[in-house]
């Protein structure tokens, strides 16, 4: 694995357009700020046309213990896009799916076939007034803990090439939002429970909400991702934290 990170990532390290790079950030801020641009910002769908596909593409299961391969796997969007020059920035992320601050409190979790991880739900109302009682968990568990640990391989493996290391950006992993997170730790029960007992969701939310904002800042503190403007996914955002209402639109 050593052998393919240093062929592919000095294969990008050599493409990093810094002109370019400031463009796509620049439309974007202006965008943001209702000014005029030139171009509105696109990502081309089909990136088949690009003059250089070799770039690996592992598995998703493959790449959950394996740093090497999901760093590999991230930076292979980037690689397609950067050729294309389209509004794509150059970003990755640790990639475990939505579990990941479910499994700081304590949630199992099963990786599929075919897809990110699915979190096991608290078996009754009382596990989740148990679950409150305790507080705030230990962040630095679960994989809570293991997104520290690959960002950490992140930034040594970036660090070797100066290009990647200034060009590459990484945003912070899939923690959803509050309420997504009290749903995949108590389950669809929580629906009824709004009406039920609306205290104890009141204050699992509470919980969940001090543990996200706990978590994130520590991201912070270690990714030097600053708060007023940042990118996530494919594009970039304004503001400093992408939050997911998946759960409440039911």
């Amino acid at each position: 694995m050593q052998g393919l990170i240093k062929k592919y990532l000095s294969k990008l390290d050599a493409m990093v357009d810094f002109n370019h790079i400031a463009k796509v950030e620049a439309t974007y801020r202006s965008i943001f700020a209702f000014h005029d641009v030139a171009e509105l910002p696109y990502i081309v769908g089909d990136v088949s046309c690009v003059e250089d596909d070799d770039w690996p593409d592992f598995p998703y299961n493959d790449t959950f213990a394996d740093p090497q391969k999901m760093l590999l796997n991230q930076l292979r969007g980037p690689f397609l896009h950067h050729q294309l020059k389209d509004y794509h920035p150059l970003n990755i992320r640790c990639n475990y799916g939505t579990v990941i601050l479910p499994s700081v409190f304590g949630a199992r979790y099963q990786l599929t076939e075919t897809s990110v991880p699915w979190a096991h739900h608290l078996d009754d109302r009382q596990a989740v007034a148990n679950l409150v009682a305790r507080g705030i968990p230990d962040l630095n568990t679960a994989l809570g803990k293991t997104c520290f640990e690959t960002l950490s391989y992140y930034q040594d493996i970036l660090s070797g090439y100066p290009n990647l290391q200034e060009a590459v950006a990484i945003y912070h992993p899939d923690l959803q939002g509050p309420f997504d997170v009290a749903h995949l730790i108590w389950g669809p029960d929580i629906l009824v429970a709004l009406y039920d007992c609306p205290d104890l969701v009141h204050e699992l939310l509470e919980l969940v909400t001090d543990t996200y904002v706990a978590w994130m800042h520590e991201w912070k503190r270690l990714t030097g991702e600053q708060n007023d403007f940042t990118t996530h996914w494919s594009f970039f955002i304004k503001g400093g934290v992408m939050l997911r209402d998946d759960t409440p639109v039911m």
